[in-house]
């Protein structure tokens, strides 16, 4: 793989980067001038990033940009050849408008690791609109995230906005957090909405318990009873706890966990 350089008032200048593999004394240089090909330096260097394990969807895409700018778009079979290994489909990103989240790569940065995000993040990522994802920046300020933690933030985004019928933008504004597990719990919540309200009665009727008695309960709800746990040291410690246990039976604040069955 040649290392390309552009003459500019007599000096070479390399275009890239180039390592020196240690083997190697001597290194092939190509010349790129009016007379060269774009194309041909574009799918060289791709080549080169891809077998030093330095290229990514961002890299690519950059890459593609740079020669279409200069007229030089490369041929499909290059590109489809360069996104093999990376495991997208070479033409997902360059139809239907897809575009935008590339040009945005500062915007991204500021809440997570473009060159690090696979195709499954980034195309979450282009399915928003751009006001959308300003609204998933401000959201996220403060704080960045893995690849992974980005795809399901953004699948749990997409079913709060199912769930509640409200648009992406409104959500997002409501529950800006200053750390991603804080915003990955709100989210949960506004996802399952009833499930929380049940769960925060579960929380509170535990909070009636005597001293000295446990409640267990399943807290998906799926089954249809509940368990409570005496504990105790001394055996005489047994009656006064019962004694509250039927005391708190007789009244009414066992009546929203009976609810929750």
């Amino acid at each position: 793989m040649p290392a390309w350089v552009v003459k500019i008032e007599g000096e070479y200048i390399p275009l890239e980067p180039y390592v020196m593999p240690e083997t190697q004394a001597k290194i092939p240089v190509k010349l790129l001038d009016e007379h060269s090909k774009f194309s041909d330096f574009w799918k060289e260097l791709a080549k080169k990033r891809l077998a030093l394990a330095t290229l990514s969807p961002f890299e690519l895409f950059e890459l593609f940009g740079q020669a279409e700018a200069l007229g030089h778009e490369p041929k499909t079979e290059d590109l489809r050849l360069l996104a093999s290994p990376l495991k997208f489909d070479s033409g997902w990103f360059f139809t239907n408008g897809k575009r935008e989240v590339f040009t945005r790569r500062d915007l991204l940065a500021s809440f997570c690791e473009p060159d690090r995000l696979g195709f499954k993040e980034l195309k979450s990522l282009a399915q928003l609109t751009a006001v959308e994802l300003d609204a998933v920046e401000n959201s996220c300020a403060g704080f960045s995230m893995k690849g992974k933690q980005l795809f399901s933030l953004l699948e749990m985004l997409k079913d709060v906005a199912v769930v509640s019928s409200q648009p992406l933008v409104e959500i997002v504004d409501q529950l800006k957090s200053d750390s991603f597990e804080a915003l990955r719990v709100k989210l949960l919540k506004a996802k399952f909405p009833k499930l929380t309200v049940m769960l925060n009665q579960l929380k509170e009727a535990k909070k009636v318990m005597p001293k000295g008695v446990t409640l267990v309960m399943d807290e998906t709800f799926e089954e249809d009873q509940f368990t409570l746990v005496l504990k105790t040291e001394d055996a005489v410690d047994l009656i006064p706890r019962l004694e509250a246990l039927l005391e708190l039976a007789r009244s009414e604040k066992l009546g929203p966990l009976y609810q929750l069955l």
